[in-house]
């Protein structure tokens, strides 16, 4: 008898796409983050932050929330209509949070 076993493989979680803002986000603690979108690869942001700029690039994750990462400096991203934060990967904390787009 032969017998088969495969691991069964679900489907990759479909990713959402919000329509986000580029600008100023202001953040708990009188923090800011500045968000400029890529209009040619909705895969890519900079990131400006504590004055260093940083390139990210979205990666899909389980929730299919929007998560841009800079893997080489440990920054992630996690980008919501509704608040973003700033993570330090490595540690695992945040390093800006309840961030929101400012609106003129």
């Amino acid at each position: 008898a032969v017998v088969r076993n495969e691991a069964a493989k679900s489907p990759a979680p479909q990713q959402l796409n919000f329509k986000l803002a580029s600008g100023v986000y202001r953040c708990e603690l009188g923090q800011k983050v500045e968000i400029q979108r890529d209009g040619r690869n909705a895969n890519l942001i900079k990131l400006n932050w504590q004055g260093n700029r940083h390139t990210l690039q979205r990666y899909d994750s389980t929730s299919g929330l929007p998560r841009y990462e800079d893997r080489q400096n440990g920054l992630l991203w996690i980008d919501l209509p509704w608040k973003s934060v700033l993570m330090d990967v490595n540690s695992g904390k945040p390093l800006a949070n309840e961030c929101k787009a400012m609106t003129t």
